[in-house]
């Protein structure tokens, strides 16, 4: 078995082993895909935006009827002694609440909690530069507002976009742009607004910098987005925890504006990466 690169995680209070870790086989996060989870960066021995995606978690956990038997404080101490028990200082975070079990197999139990590292990959320079190519699919998350464990579309459509050589799709519903699975996506628009969808979908952690950044100094509007605008836009991007900002360079083999990645994307990601600086 090969080793873990970080061996030691916390299940509900406690220290385990990352290949002995034991959850009862009848689970609803197991068995009814019941489950919600956050995911968070650590650079540098920094869990960023800590507070935010904990606070997101419980948001999560409370739309799925599920009593996290620890306070938020409890989570974030067992975070930072988590990265000490690893001697990590960059990696992910995945914090992860299950359905629990029940007499029935389909009633709710007593959530358990599980928070693990993993080895966090980001892109480089040259793949903002490069930026990514993406189709368009039709449809909207189950219980989009709330991050579920529940990613079957994205992960059916990887063999898909794997044959086609394209990088991601981008959901859509009723001919309105939704998200991506795994991101939210921003469109500049030809009079200079930049967009984003704001409802029938999760709001992401990143999706909330980059609309704190970019107000400063860009009219931006959080609304519906046509399929139509998107494709008349001058850049999109999309953005999430790992990713930070991607420019968009291609949509269903048509290119986004010069097909290159824009300007607007790109300093965008310099500031966020700057306020990533001062967390």
């Amino acid at each position: 078995m090969p080793m873990h690169p970080f061996p030691i995680i916390w299940q509900h209070g406690q220290w385990a082993q990352a290949h002995q870790t034991g959850i009862d086989i009848a689970d609803l996060g197991l068995n009814r895909g019941y489950a919600v989870f956050d995911f968070l960066k650590v650079l540098q021995g920094r869990p960023l935006y800590l507070a935010q995606h904990l606070q997101r978690l419980w948001h999560s956990a409370t739309a799925m009827h599920l009593a996290i038997p620890f306070t938020q404080q409890q989570i974030a101490d067992a975070v930072h002694a988590l990265l000490v028990q690893n001697n990590a200082t960059d990696a992910g975070v995945k914090i992860l609440v299950t359905g629990g079990t029940h007499p029935s197999g389909y009633g709710i139990g007593s959530p358990q909690v599980l928070i693990s590292l993993q080895p966090l990959v980001l892109p480089q320079p040259a793949d903002h530069e490069r930026g990514i190519r993406v189709m368009t699919w039709p449809h909207q998350r189950e219980l989009a507002h709330i991050k579920t464990t529940n990613y079957a579309m994205g992960i059916w459509l990887q063999p898909r976009l794997a044959a086609a050589g394209l990088h991601d799709v981008l959901y859509h519903q009723h001919d309105h742009v939704l998200e991506s699975p795994r991101s939210n996506v921003f469109a500049l628009l030809p009079d200079g607004t930049l967009v984003t969808p704001a409802t029938g979908i999760l709001h992401g952690i990143t999706r909330q910098q980059v609309l704190h950044l970019a107000s400063s100094w860009l009219p931006v509007q959080e609304r519906p987005l046509p399929l139509q605008a998107l494709l008349q836009a001058t850049e999109v991007f999309i953005c999430s925890t790992t990713r930070r900002i991607m420019p968009v360079v291609a949509i269903d083999g048509q290119p986004v504006g010069n097909g290159q990645a824009g300007p607007i994307s790109l300093q965008l990601l310099q500031q966020l990466l700057q306020h990533e600086m001062t967390q």
